[in-house]
């Protein structure tokens, strides 16, 4: 609740939702990381396999968390979706904290059972400002997942540039409508 919370309102105190983050056994951090990881839908969107794939994700990532000790609040975000705000002990740490716990995450997943992108924000110094970022971490994770496989562990929004961009385009009604009128006729 407290990552939806976040990300639908700016105007939260921010040392209220640290307070709660902590609770929860979210570190205090000079910074926080988006990061979404989508789930490949595979042969459709059953909605309780989905379900099924979130839950067991959440778990691989909370031992994964565990055992790399870094803290991080996680929960789906919708179906298919689940969204972490990582608690990152130095800006510097970003990139190699970000392949150790999706390096560990794909060690854990058993292949063709979860197959899923992550897709990285920018990394915020307020826990709301990071939890505003899921939306672009979510798109970047979705987009990505089109993508032929690669190296890379985790997309940021720089790799996924022009398909991107026409995959944001794609739900936009005004890009719709203009493609509409042009192709009428």
């Amino acid at each position: 609740g407290l990552i939806h919370e976040l990300r639908g309102s700016r105007s939260q105190d921010d040392d209220e939702a640290l307070t709660r983050a902590s609770a929860l056994g979210l570190k205090p951090s000079p910074a926080y990381l988006p990061l979404v990881l989508h789930l490949d839908s595979g042969s459709g969107k059953d909605p309780m396999s989905m379900q099924r794939k979130e839950r067991a994700l959440l778990e691989i990532l909370d031992a994964v968390l565990a055992a790399t000790r870094n803290s991080a609040l996680a929960a789906a975000l919708q179906t298919g979706q689940v969204a972490v705000l990582l608690a990152l002990p130095a800006r510097m740490l970003e990139d190699s904290l970000l392949e150790r716990i999706c390096g560990d995450l794909a060690a854990r997943t058993a292949p063709g059972e979860l197959r899923w992108t992550a897709g990285v924000g920018r990394a915020r110094t307020r826990l709301s400002d990071a939890a505003a970022g899921l939306d672009e971490a979510a798109h970047v994770a979705q987009t990505a997942g089109t993508l032929s496989a690669g190296a890379n562990r985790y997309f940021r929004s720089t790799d996924v540039r022009l398909r991107g961009l026409l995959a944001l385009l794609r739900e936009d009604p005004r890009a719709v409508s203009f493609a509409e009128a042009e192709l009428r006729g």
